[in-house]
This record gives C-alpha cells, structure tokens and sequence, in this order.
C-alpha cells in the first residue's frame, strides 16, 4: 500500500496493512509508527540520515521516546482524551503529544519497521533556516513545559558535539556591549569574568543592567557559555562617545579559539 503527498509516501510492506504480523501493532498498544527513510525522494542528498530510521526517536532532546506526526497512529478516544496536538506549538506537536501519553501511564508508540515513510527534504534555503529557529523555539518551550518531569536542558555546546560526522562550527554573538549610554566599568567587568570563566559573578550580573541596549551583552554570555572549553584569546574594547551626555556604544570585539 502507498499513499502520497507533496512531501512525503507512505510505504507497507505487501499485505502488511491487512494481515497484521511480527510487527504490527499489538492489542495493548494504543499508538503505533514506522520507519523515516531520506534517501530516495532526495537524491540530491544520498547521504542523509532521519533518527526515526530505526527505530523511535529518543536522542532528540535526550527525553521520552517519539514519533514524527507523519508516521503516528492513534487510537481516536484516546487522541481526543489527552488533549490532540497542541495548536500553539509551531513544530514538535507531535513529540508533545507521545510525551502526553507516557506521563498519562500509556506506553510509547509501537514501532512497526514495515511501514515506511519517505520523506521529501525543503530545498529552499530560507524555509529550511526558518523551520530551524521554530526547532529551537520549540525545544525550549517544550524544557519548560517537561523540565518537572526529568526532561534535561541542552546546551549548544552538546548539540554541537553530537553532529555526525565532526563538523567546525563557528558561534557568533552580536551587538554591545553596553549602550545607549556607555558604562566602561561595567563593560570591562563583563569582559574580565567572561575571560575567567567566572559562572558566579556572571550570574551576579544585576539584570536592571542587562536591559535596553545592554540586553546584548546576554548575547556575549551565550557564546562564553558554547566556547566554555576554549580560551578568549582576543579581546578589542573601545568605549565610543558620540556626546557630552556619555551616549554612544562600547564597541568590543573577542575571540575563542
């Protein structure tokens, strides 16, 4: 059997839809999924991989078991019972849902390796790099909806090394340091405990001083949060002055390498 669609095709072994088998869904599950395969509708990337390939997604978010929406199956009643998807999440509904149903006292969905999805990649630059930001929007609504529930919090820094195979990766952070008026102690300050790795003073920061244009200075603590291994090896700091009031930008450049 095979239904299509834009992007994806759905693929049962013969017979497989109506004769049941070693792998189809048994009595006691109420959900089930199947297989991501990424090769064939993209040939253009004969490489690539998809973490349900195998088996439920579980790596993803190191939190409860998964599946992707276009591969889960659901008894009705209790789709309607725990709540359907979410509306309000942008991406990720469906791992909201499966994690739903486990803390509801349900198992995670049957895996049925018979069934295969094939699914169909976005080409398009723009909209690849758009569903990327609501990935990461999501996943951290997704912390502080499950973070009382053991769901642990990620940082870049194991994202990055969890790429397969090792990429570099180069981290930017923009804009500050403090403005629209220039506070040189406090620059200097931010400066000085991001060199040393100081979590605590960091942490110490007053947030009334990280506001307005201060506010990217977070930007700056992002990226000394990612580069935690690495030294900052290059530091440029000019506190520019535009009036006589003390308005204007300190302007900092910084390296970790």
């Amino acid at each position: 059997m095979i239904a299509s669609s834009q992007s994806a095709r759905v693929q049962l072994a013969p017979g497989e839809a109506n004769r049941g088998g070693s792998n189809s869904v048994p009595s006691r599950r109420c959900a089930s999924s199947g297989s991501v395969e990424m090769v064939s509708l993209n040939p253009w990337n004969p490489t690539g991989t998809h973490p349900q390939q195998t088996g439920l997604i579980t790596g993803e978010m190191a939190f409860l078991p998964f599946a992707g929406a276009g591969t889960l199956g659901i008894r009705r009643p209790l789709f309607e019972a725990i709540g359907e998807f979410d509306p309000t999440l942008a991406c990720y509904e469906e791992a909201d849902l499966c994690w739903r149903l486990q803390s509801a006292g349900h198992g995670p969905p049957w895996f049925v390796e018979d069934a295969t999805l094939h699914y169909r990649l976005e080409r398009s630059p723009g909209r690849r790099w758009r569903k990327a930001i609501q990935f990461g929007q999501t996943q951290a609504l997704l912390y502080s909806r499950y973070r009382r529930a053991g769901m642990p919090r990620g940082t870049a820094r194991e994202a990055v090394a969890a790429w397969a195979p090792a990429k570099r990766v180069g981290i930017l952070g923009s804009g500050g340091l403090s403005h629209f008026v220039v506070d040189e102690a406090l620059d200097r300050h931010v400066l000085d405990i991001l060199a040393r790795r100081d979590v605590d003073a960091i942490g110490a920061l007053p947030l009334d001083k990280l506001d307005s244009g201060n506010s990217e200075i977070r930007n700056w603590i992002v990226v000394a949060a990612a580069a935690v291994d690495l030294d900052l090896t290059w530091i440029s700091y000019t506190p520019a002055y535009r009036t006589p009031a003390l308005t204007g930008t300190g302007l900092a450049f910084a390296r970790w390498s």
